[in-house]
């Protein structure tokens, strides 16, 4: 393999996400959405929101792959009859936020690249911001 294409090979084991945070949820009539904002390596940051059930889609989808060692917030029974208290949303947001940190640390790992995908759609990670990564690695690997 030529060094330019062991440096795109490389490139592409780089996670262009640094980090999410959950800082805020809002209601609407039909769910709680939980605001992220997530900061990419390129010093970018945006945000995107998911209601809980979004969350369940990606641990389900990820569970196949990877056990993630933080544990995922449970579902309250009692949320469609008395619905979640203020204190219970930032229970939930500060462990969804760590469920998320996790996630994201696993998936750095270049055994679990192929689950970035998923990460990337959840997040929003625009397309240009995913490109750039893997450019500005083989730059900086060809050097």
């Amino acid at each position: 393999m030529t060094t330019m294409a062991t440096a795109w090979s490389m490139a592409c084991w780089q996670m262009a996400v640094e980090g999410v945070s959950i800082e805020s949820y809002y209601e609407r009539p039909s769910a709680t959405f939980y605001v992220l904002t997530v900061r990419a390596i390129t010093g970018e940051t945006w945000q995107c929101e998911h209601r809980f059930r979004e969350f369940v889609a990606l641990r389900d989808h990820l569970a196949h792959s990877f056990r993630c060692r933080t544990e995922f917030p449970s579902k309250h029974i009692f949320r469609s009859v008395f619905g979640l208290s203020n204190a219970m949303k930032d229970e939930r947001r500060m462990q969804l936020q760590q469920w998320l940190a996790s996630v994201i640390q696993m998936v750095a790992n270049p055994a679990f690249h192929r689950n970035r995908a998923a990460i990337y759609r959840f997040l929003a990670v625009p397309l240009h911001v995913q490109q750039s990564t893997a450019v500005a690695q083989v730059r900086q690997q060809s050097n």
